[in-house]
């Protein structure tokens, strides 16, 4: 099987009078060992830009044997090539001669597809292409995202698109998680393979205590110090343990749980810490009754325990003179002393 390659220039190639006097020597010169390389270096730097090339072949020595070739494709109507000649558009069918051949399909609507292919004589054989697909394949963490490609729509993730070869923007979207976006670049017949791990919206979590100034732990962790409006926090959704503490104040703590994008306040009356004093009463005489806010407590000399605080003390003799005064309990340890005067 010999092969011909014809081109057709508007300019003269020089090469031709080398040709021609390699002609006159032998009748079929020999030019180059390597015919593609040739006419890449030789023959094709002085076409300029008007110029056209064809292939075509024939047979010496024997007779060829054929089989059929069915070219089919999806989308029906690419342009076919065999060995480099184009034969018309899918679906074709064509007598070829026995041997290997490269088929090559081009779509109208891009992309292309290109098999080698072993013909048989009395032998039917069967090339079916499609274009290869350039596309983008979107997964997340967690699935079920929107997702966008150049701000279009395209379906929910995971989800592969067909897209244009070149650079497109993926963005994600997903209630109750921020937006995630990312540009990829996709080259012809490739898949671009795109993972987005997408983060819950922070919820807003506001401490208000009674009284202020009270310090706030979550999960742990020193967050601040509460304050006329109390403490705005942003926290992950979930479950948190909240832990206030004041000096002189019983700590407060309980677990909270915050939905996505949630918007919550907390408000917290501490209770105080109790204090004991140790209060000392005695009278001149002695023997006198202690009434403290009202109730009877004993009589003189005496010891109770109260609270920190103020208390209205009646002291009771009989033949004496009542005596009510108001007391104000602030240390550990308080003495109180009356002389009671006849009636």
């Amino acid at each position: 099987k010999e092969y011909v390659q014809i081109i057709a220039s508007t300019k003269l190639i020089p090469l031709f009078s080398e040709i021609k006097s390699l002609g006159r020597i032998k009748s079929f010169p020999t030019l180059s060992t390597n015919p593609e390389k040739y006419v890449q270096e030789k023959i094709i730097p002085y076409l300029g830009k008007e110029w056209a090339s064809d292939i075509t072949f024939f047979y010496v020595g024997y007779r060829p044997t054929y089989g059929t070739l069915i070219v089919d494709s999806d989308p029906q109507g690419a342009y076919v090539y065999v060995d480099g000649s184009y034969k018309g558009k899918t679906p074709i069918t064509l007598l070829m001669d026995e041997g290997t051949h490269y088929v090559v399909m081009y779509f109208e609507g891009g992309g292309s597809y290109e098999e080698v292919v072993t013909v048989r004589a009395n032998e039917i054989t069967r090339v079916f292409g499609k274009p290869a697909r350039t596309q983008v394949e979107v997964t997340t963490t967690p699935s079920g995202a929107r997702v966008y490609v150049d701000d279009t729509y395209v379906g929910i993730s995971p989800v592969t698109v067909d897209v244009d070869p070149g650079s497109h923007d993926v963005r994600v979207e997903k209630e109750g998680y921020t937006t995630r976006e990312k540009r990829v670049y996709v080259d012809y017949g490739e898949t671009a393979r795109v993972h987005l791990t997408l983060e819950p919206v922070k919820a807003t979590l506001i401490v208000k205590t009674d009284p202020t100034r009270a310090s706030v732990y979550v999960d742990g962790s020193y967050k601040g110090i509460t304050g006329t409006y109390g403490l705005t926090l942003q926290l992950s959704p979930g479950r948190h343990t909240i832990k206030v503490k004041k000096t002189d104040y019983e700590i407060w703590e309980d677990e909270v749980i915050l939905a996505p994008g949630e918007r919550k306040v907390l408000e917290i009356t501490l209770t105080p810490i109790p204090r004991y004093s140790t209060v000392y009463i005695n009278t001149t005489p002695e023997g006198a009754m202690v009434f403290i806010d009202g109730y009877y407590y004993g009589t003189t000399p005496m010891t109770v325990q109260l609270d920190y605080g103020s208390y209205e003390l009646t002291l009771v003799k009989g033949g004496y003179k009542t005596i009510v005064r108001t007391i104000t309990i602030n240390d550990p340890e308080e003495h109180f002393t009356y002389t009671m005067y006849e009636r």
